[in-house]
């Protein structure tokens, strides 16, 4: 539980909020767990009937792929694709997750998760109205993309075995940040083959990356920042605590290059 009492004003100097609350955590799925008494969110009926539908035996992958894969569901159906930066990079990264959890349990039928897409459109009809013909096509793309990269990887490790070459903790960063190649799946490809790698230096190369990648996105979001100073002088009155519904005339509209 998070107690709001405090409001830092950015110079380390606090002072009393006006408005105090209290920030149980306590969200619609974590609510849905309480009613339905069920130890987690992934044991309640909408996540459980996800899990129930992937192949595979290890929980905890399951899990993670019913969890991404529906995430990536909606927020494609909003209009995000996959990229390399920004909020597209997260998406990708979400369904590339999901998709290497699936490639380790059943590497045969990974484009199987896809349909995971169905039930997640099933469960929200009446409230959200989901595309799935689409999203199923953008989470294909991407998905097959990664098997490329999978398999670009994996042809990679293979040369540099025959060449007798050392696998340091850089050459393993690269094959992830070239080929998208998973890092857990370069040290299980090594590991079969009797080739031990050192990956204490791991946790400092993900800094970088991120570092260089959170870069990327600040400047994609500068064009975004400058064209919302156009309208900062037009104000949104909202509604919604006294109607669920209303009509609004749209004066302004970002897109994705900032114009």
């Amino acid at each position: 539980m998070v107690f709001s009492q405090l409001n830092n004003d950015g110079n380390g100097n606090y002072e009393e909020l006006k408005q105090k609350n209290i920030d149980t955590g306590a969200g619609l799925e974590r609510i849905a767990s309480i009613m339905q008494e069920t130890d987690t969110n992934y044991e309640t009926d909408n996540f459980a009937e996800i899990i129930e539908s992937i192949n595979g035996e290890n929980i905890i992958s399951k899990r993670i792929i019913a969890d991404h894969m529906r995430a990536a569901t909606f927020t494609i159906n909003d209009g995000i694709e996959p990229s390399n930066i920004g909020r597209g990079y997260i998406v990708r990264r979400l369904i590339r997750r999901a998709a290497f959890k699936a490639y380790l349990m059943d590497k045969e039928n990974i484009l199987k998760v896809i349909d995971v897409v169905d039930i997640i459109k099933k469960q929200f009809i009446g409230f959200i109205d989901i595309d799935e013909e689409r999203v199923k096509e953008v989470i294909k793309k991407e998905i097959l993309s990664f098997e490329k990269n999978i398999q670009s990887g994996l042809d990679t490790i293979n040369k540099m075995i025959e060449k007798n070459e050392k696998f340091t903790d850089k050459v393993v960063f690269k094959l992830f940040e070239t080929y998208g190649y998973p890092m857990e799946l370069t040290q299980d490809t090594l590991a079969k083959k009797g080739i031990e790698i050192d990956l204490s230096n791991m946790d400092k190369l993900r800094e970088e990356h991120a570092a260089k990648s959170k870069g990327k996105t600040k400047a994609g979001m500068k064009s975004q920042i400058k064209s919302t100073q156009k309208v900062t002088e037009l104000c949104s009155k909202f509604v919604g605590y006294d109607k669920l519904e209303t009509q609004s005339e749209v004066i302004h509209s970002i897109e994705e290059n900032g114009k």
